[in-house]
């Protein structure tokens, strides 16, 4: 534990603490809406922060609800007690089991007097105690405080990883400014930790690497992982990376009324499709063209979104349903499937016999539908949305 005075009342305290496994307990317009209790002094410290350790070659910190909470706490516990000792007598970390932030590791700064989030970081880095625990390699995640000039920082690790990581519009969109700084548009980075779930940092120039001349999305990347935006574009949906393999497919299905997305800005390229809605993406894709009637299936209610798209994709033979009258509609649809109601739209060709599928697959290959795709193809392998519409993709539009 150490004290800096770096002018009369501004005061700075650092502390670490290695605590046994045994005993560890969307676009936004401010940083509230995305980190419970994260106001804006606080996001620029997180900012400034990030900008000193990915400059030194360290991936950036983040933050997530719990943490912050337990900052808060912290950053109005030290007007009465500056220390890192609690009001209380109890050491500083057990802010942190209160809210509920496991973690093997941890450490703390504090600060008061300060003015500026600028100003703060300075003192901080000036500091040999502060200056190790911003930049100790092994954190991944760090929340911020501040309050009345009053400043806190605690950082914490957990064995995390990250798997996923999506950049959100701020309050300015997604831009580039003259001299090809992304921090203008005040975005944000969020990451899925393994451990803490969705996490959120603010979008730095060090995570960005801006487009090559026949390239529009700039890259950014952290923790091994990598998204992009295009700038100047509003996204096409939060969740679908200009980067991923299947962008222009899900563009000329939303550009094409194939589909909208499930709400809130988000398309779920992951998530699952049931077959009624496979077919009603064919279905709109072919033009929405109205069937002639007549029964179908019994698990196809008049007046459901599907019931013409499933009755027109009977009458072109594109399926014949599951069997025992019905048509599975709230079964997810698989690769196959998907293959061989393209095949049969296609007027069958190269149709050699075999299993239902056999045919359809061997004239995918063979025309490129499948292949560039995150798995494997399998014929009973369920077929995620992403490439639901990039099979529709190749085969309709391309």
């Amino acid at each position: 534990m150490r004290i800096m005075i770096k002018r009369l009342s501004l005061f700075l305290l650092a502390l670490w603490i290695a605590v046994p496994l045994a005993l560890a307990a969307a676009a936004f317009d401010t940083p509230a809406e995305l980190v419970g209790g994260m106001n804006d002094d606080a996001w620029e410290i997180l900012r400034l922060t990030n900008k000193e350790r990915m400059g030194r070659g360290l991936e950036p910190l983040s933050v997530f609800d719990t943490l912050q909470s337990a900052v808060n706490v912290r950053t109005e516990e030290i007007k009465t007690l500056f220390q890192h000792t609690r009001p209380d007598g109890t050491s500083c970390f057990t802010a942190l089991d209160e809210a509920g932030v496991s973690c093997y590791r941890a450490a703390e700064n504090i600060a008061m007097g300060y003015q500026t989030p600028a100003d703060t970081m300075e003192g901080w880095m000036k500091s040999e105690g502060h200056r190790k625990n911003i930049l100790t390699e092994e954190y991944a995640h760090a929340g911020m405080g501040s309050s009345e000039n009053n400043w806190a920082q605690v950082f914490v690790v957990e064995g995390c990883s990250f798997d996923a990581m999506t950049v959100l519009p701020g309050p300015n969109g997604l831009f580039l400014s003259s001299d090809g700084s992304v921090e203008a548009s005040g975005a944000a980075v969020c990451l899925h930790c393994t451990v803490h779930g969705d996490c959120y940092l603010p979008l730095i120039d060090e995570m960005c690497t801006l487009p090559a001349a026949d390239a529009s999305a700039v890259t950014v990347a952290c923790w091994g992982l990598t998204a992009g935006f295009i700038p100047g574009e509003e996204p096409l949906f939060l969740d679908v990376d200009p980067l991923s393999y299947y962008y222009d497919a899900v563009l000329w299905a939303k550009e094409s009324g194939v589909t909208n997305g499930v709400g809130n800005g988000r398309f779920s390229p992951d998530g699952r499709l049931n077959r009624a809605m496979a077919v009603t993406f064919l279905w709109r894709a072919a033009g929405s063209p109205a069937p002639k009637g007549g029964e179908t299936f019994s698990d196809v209610m008049d007046g459901t979104y599907y019931a013409d798209a499933v009755g027109w994709a009977v009458e072109l033979g594109i399926t014949n349903g599951i069997g025992g009258g019905e048509f599975g509609v709230d079964r997810d649809v698989t690769r196959g499937q998907m293959i061989t109601f393209l095949w049969r739209l296609m007027g069958r060709p190269d149709d050699t016999g075999g299993a239902w599928y056999e045919a359809a697959e061997k004239w995918a290959e063979t025309t490129g539908l499948l292949g560039g795709t995150a798995e494997p193809y399998r014929t009973d392998a369920v077929c995620p949305r992403s490439d639901v519409v990039l099979y529709l993709f190749r085969c309709i539009a391309q």
